[in-house]
């Protein structure tokens, strides 16, 4: 079956994935409340998969602010992970804006550019630098619930081609550059 029935989402679901660590590093919170702010003509769905120390106050805050619309997957085989990320219209980078993670570009980032997945990077510096740059995707201030949404806002109303495009766009940059 598909990823998204298995999760439990629309087929005509704008679907978000955010896929690691759940801490308090991450910032996900921010990510939910967006994700619950949101009115953009069609459904949109996040799936958050990992676990980490923010685990259960993250489902908390999606019960109350994005309710049905937050999905909890506990962790996963790498394959899994990919095969829920290549369902997704948008995959997720975030940290908290903190002076090392200016200067830190997490792993994940690269690993996002080069399946050529378009990516929301909830980031600062270098990360931030690096996907626009790259044109794979959109930017958002962490902290920022309302610079969060209305990035995802400016995803949803993409034309899937044209958000493909994006993500196409990271991987030549990540195998020139990378």
């Amino acid at each position: 079956g598909s990823a998204r029935a298995e999760l439990g989402v629309d087929g005509g679901s704008f679907l978000i994935v955010y896929a690691g660590n759940q801490g308090s590093a991450q910032d996900l919170a921010t990510l939910v409340r967006a994700v619950g702010s949101l009115d953009v003509g069609r459904p949109v769905d996040l799936v958050l998969v990992g676990w980490g120390v923010e685990r259960e106050s993250l489902e908390d805050l999606a019960s109350s602010t994005a309710p049905g619309r937050v999905h909890f997957v506990d962790r996963l085989p790498p394959s899994g992970v990919r095969r829920i990320q290549n369902a997704a219209d948008l995959c997720v980078v975030s940290l908290r804006d903190d002076p090392l993670f200016r200067i830190t570009v997490p792993s994940k980032l690269q690993a996002l550019l080069a399946s050529g997945l378009p990516i929301l990077g909830i980031v600062a510096g270098d990360a931030a630098q690096i996907i626009d740059g790259s044109g794979a995707g959109f930017v958002a201030k962490p902290g920022d619930a309302d610079s969060v949404s209305d990035a995802i806002g400016r995803a949803a109303e993409m034309d899937p081609n044209a958000l493909r495009a994006l993500g196409e766009r990271g991987h030549t940059f990540y195998a020139s550059q990378m």
